[in-house]
């Protein structure tokens, strides 16, 4: 798969690869809209612009409209969904439902199906152990390792088809050998549908019929903001490149040629290997090829941009490709754009004469709080900001963004401390992004919290935080009064925990009705149909006295509410298929949530959600019955990864997470949470992760990547960067180092 493409495909029309370099974002995007005001062949043609996030989505669609007037006809699809569509309808035999088995999830169900027989195998005795193991869930456990080596193989396939090819030909060491016979046993119930032959037939087909042009493919395609993109679509996308144009607009953060530099660090690790005979470590030698002179070098560049060096080196070792330039110098004299002028120009040092000392001293551009909390770090911020706001009366909210590794832990405090009425003087409009469906106060998290009943005690406060969620009010009709009412109805009435006694002899304790649910229900309905002023028994059971008349409909929905959680338990108790977890899905999304406006686009999600299921299953031809756990692990991946789309310049500050291309231009940019416990973020891999062990350039890894993220960062402000985090423990006063790489930024602004 390595072979020069582009030596015999199309070559009859003047389609070309173009790269667009620059180090300012709204650069950039001026040039896409400069090549957008050429009119392509037909109206009918939608503009497609590729995007990393649908943050980037929302920023550029923002810009061309207020540059051309409007943005229409414009769609913005993620890269891997694009190509992989571009090569199932432009290779025969290929469609939708054959690529589908090699889809994540499909992989999982189909490995559920095989594992258990593969760990009899000679060479699989790793996976046998492990199942083996005692455990509280043998499903869930068999479903976790089929989703661990699903995502592995899912890797596999992009970033080392060479592997997975040995080991369809029966070639492998003797480490891998378990994963082969995985892999092989995979291929015995899929067949070969998986992405390295779907690229390989696409090839083949180009090479054989020499097509003129692709079905599927527009006249015009823009990549915009892209930081990385693995060699194996690279691959994919300079060979559409001879079919249509294609303007990849790169974030370049350096004018020189900066693809053999490395830092300090970087050059003193590979000095002092004692052995230079022996094979260095697998990260030394993708440095090994790189060697910059220490006077001709950026630290910080060196440092933080290994990613984007990587992907910088794989666009300009595409042949033919046109490259425009279109850098920008940083102006003013702050410390933050002499630091941004230096990775610019490739030079090492802030030059003296370059900085207004006295304004900086007053107002630093770069600042570095430590704090004792998160929440002191919020309340750090809001203090930072109205001064900001005060001294300069030109910066608005919009201009600001703030993020965080995790921006889910801020949460409850950027409320608490932001959340000021309009009417007071420091009230400062704001939303929050990247919201995760798991952990937010969303339809999601209320789902999770109702497949959860199976296993829970049905404590009055679990039951509670389902019944207190807007959409489920709404869905009962229970207003904030009768909300009121119910929770001063359960905890007089005694409900405390279990649905009725037989639910406590499951946690083997005496089947005692009392402070259960069905308990304080009964006290409920018999105080209001035969109140007794609370000094008679009816058979045995004191009635409740306090649900008045007026309280009817309180009542009533309460008891609704009731069966309908009732009717689910009994439901999540026993086993089913795939196709009929799909339909008890989307009638739990019925049953317990309003279907109004305000909330279509998360219902959309979950319906979607319990389709792919389905979807998955049937590519799959998984046809055993699961329990409601693996269910609701499916759920759980599903829910985490998902963030939510909105809250994107909404016309305050905007508060996300971090991530690649995130670090969109803003006259303010804070991040939060930059300790050391925090930042880089720690990447979950397997011991017996292969790419991990011997990682090659072109990789994905999460260190890497956070500090090109931190990079994006100093290079999108304007005029200030604000870096906070918790240096101080709450508890003790003891101290909390920074993130590496505020330590490095702090290093090079002193040095």
């Amino acid at each position: 798969l390595g072979f020069p493409l582009r030596t015999w495909v199309n070559r009859s029309g003047f389609k070309m690869l173009h790269v667009h370099s620059s180090n300012d974002v709204e650069t950039l995007a001026k040039r896409l809209r400069e090549v957008q005001r050429s009119p392509l062949e037909s109206p009918f043609d939608p503009e497609v612009v590729m995007v990393h996030s649908r943050g980037i989505e929302r920023w550029l669609s923002l810009r061309l409209a207020q540059t051309l007037g409007v943005c229409a006809h414009v769609t913005f699809p993620f890269p891997v969904p694009f190509l992989t569509k571009v090569m199932i309808d432009n290779t025969p035999g290929w469609d939708d439902a054959r690529a589908e088995n090699y889809e994540t999830q499909s992989m999982v169900w189909s490995l559920m199906e095989i594992l258990p027989e593969v760990a009899t195998l000679s060479g699989a005795e790793p996976v046998g152990a492990y199942l083996q193991k005692p455990g509280s869930n043998e499903e869930v456990k068999l479903y976790q390792l089929a989703q661990c080596l699903a995502h592995l193989f899912d890797q596999y396939q992009v970033y080392r088809p060479n592997i997975l090819q040995r080991w369809e030909s029966g070639r492998w060491v003797a480490h891998e050998e378990w994963q082969a016979t995985v892999w092989q046993a995979l291929l015995s119930r899929s067949g070969r549908n998986h992405r390295i032959a779907l690229r390989s037939a696409f090839f083949g087909h180009l090479k054989r019929e020499h097509p003129k042009q692709l079905i599927g493919v527009p006249p015009r395609i823009s990549v915009f903001g892209i930081s990385s993109l693995a060699p194996f679509y690279m691959e994919i996308l300079a060979v559409l490149a001879s079919f249509t144009d294609i303007h990849v607009f790169f974030l370049n953060p350096c004018q020189e040629y900066w693809g053999d530099i490395l830092s300090r660090k970087q050059r003193a690790r590979l000095s002092r290997r004692p052995n230079k005979s022996q094979a260095p470590p697998a990260w030394d030698q993708m440095e090994l090829g790189l060697s910059a002179e220490p006077d001709f070098s950026n630290e910080l560049l060196a440092y933080f941009g290994s990613m984007g060096r990587d992907f910088f080196d794989l666009l300009l070792d595409q042949e033919g490709a046109v490259h425009i330039n279109a850098f920008t110098e940083p102006k003013g004299k702050s410390l933050l754009a002499a630091v941004q002028r230096d990775i610019l120009c490739l030079e090492e040092g802030v030059a003296v004469d370059s900085l207004d000392r006295v304004k900086e001293a007053e107002h630093p551009s770069i600042q570095v709080h430590a704090c004792h909390s998160r929440m002191r770090e919020i309340e750090v911020l809001n203090d930072v900001l109205l001064a900001l706001f005060e001294r300069d009366p030109s910066l608005e909210p919009r201009e600001v963004m703030v993020m965080a590794p995790s921006i889910e832990a801020y949460t409850s405090k950027i409320h608490a401390v932001f959340g000021r009425s309009r009417s007071d003087e420091r009230f400062v409009p704001y939303s929050i992004a990247d919201r995760s469906a798991r952990f937010s106060q969303s339809l999601g998290s209320v789902l999770l919290r109702l497949f959860a009943l199976r296993e829970s005690r049905w404590e009055a406060s679990e039951l509670l935080a389902i019944l207190e969620n807007d959409s489920v009010m709404r869905r009962f009709r229970i207003s904030e009064s009768g909300l009121d009412s119910i929770r001063r109805w359960i905890a007089e009435s005694g409900v405390r925990w279990g649905r009725d006694g037989a639910a406590k002899g499951a946690w083997d304790l005496p089947e005692s009705e009392e402070n259960t649910w069905q308990f304080g229900l009964d006290r409920m309905v018999l105080g209001h149909a035969m109140p007794l002023q609370g000094e008679d028994l009816y058979e045995g059971v004191l009635p409740y006295d306090h649900v008045e008349g007026g309280d009817t409909g309180a009542l009533s929905s309460l008891l609704a509410f009731w069966d309908q959680v009732s009717s689910l338990f009994h439901t999540l108790s026993i086993t089913h298929t795939i196709e009929r977890w799909s339909e008890i899905g989307r009638d739990v999304v019925a049953d317990f949530f309003a279907d109004e406006p305000d909330d279509e686009q998360e219902l959309e999600y979950l319906y979607r959600l319990f389709a792919e299921l389905k979807d998955s299953g049937e590519a799959a031809s998984f046809d055993r019955e699961l329990s409601a756990s693996v269910v609701q692990e499916y759920l759980e991946d599903r829910l985490g990864d998902s963030m939510s789309a909105g809250g994107f310049f909404t016309g305050g500050i905007t508060f996300c997470n971090l991530l690649p291309m995130r670090s969109l231009p803003c006259r303010v940019v804070v991040v939060l949470g930059m300790s050391g416990l925090e930042f880089p973020r720690q990447g979950r891999r397997q011991a017996f992760d292969l790419i991990h062990q011997n990682p090659q350039r072109g990789d994905r890894s999460r260190k890497q990547e956070d500090r090109y993220i931190f990079l994006e960062a100093l290079l999108a402000a304007r005029d200030h960067l604000v870096l906070l985090y918790t240096g101080q423990s709450s508890r003790d006063n003891s101290k909390i180092s920074p993130s590496a790489f505020v330590s490095q930024l702090q290093d090079y602004v002193l040095r």
